[in-house]
């Protein structure tokens, strides 16, 4: 059976945080029904499922945005300032990239939609292109930013 990204996606996501709570749960030793959020976080560092999915993306836009990605993945990362006629809007100035169209093939879980929409969602100073201008220095910053 397959899902698509609307409609399977959080069932998928849930089934992936289980086998990765489970993991953790064997790592440091901890009982079957023990609480292992603050383990994951706190001592072996490791996002939520949905967060790690969320780093990624961000991580993919930040590089095709600075030049350090395939060029097919450029294309599709446009910031808003960018695009003609619409320069002097409020979504321009904080960064926001330009969320493009969900085709019915793809959806809404494409990168052209949930690559820009994931950054879109990061604060202001972290989304200005030229706020930030290495990959590790972005890297550091978001992960602090997901781990709050």
């Amino acid at each position: 059976m397959q899902h698509s990204a609307g409609r399977g996606s959080p069932y998928l996501l849930d089934r992936l945080q289980s086998v990765l709570n489970s993991a953790a749960r064997l790592l440091v030793g901890a009982k079957k029904h023990d609480h292992i959020s603050h383990v994951l976080r706190d001592r072996l560092h490791w996002l939520p499922v949905q967060q790690c999915v969320q780093f990624k993306l961000c991580l993919l836009m930040f590089k095709a945005l600075h030049g350090l990605a395939p060029t097919c993945l450029a294309g599709l990362c446009r910031p808003v300032a960018a695009v003609g006629g619409i320069w002097r809007l409020r979504s321009a100035a904080r960064g926001d990239l330009v969320v493009g169209p969900a085709v019915v093939h793809f959806g809404v879980g494409s990168f052209a939609v949930a690559g820009p929409k994931a950054c879109n969602h990061l604060p202001t100073d972290m989304r200005v292109i030229d706020s930030i201008d290495t990959v590790g220095a972005f890297g550091a910053a978001l992960e602090m930013f997901l781990f709050r």
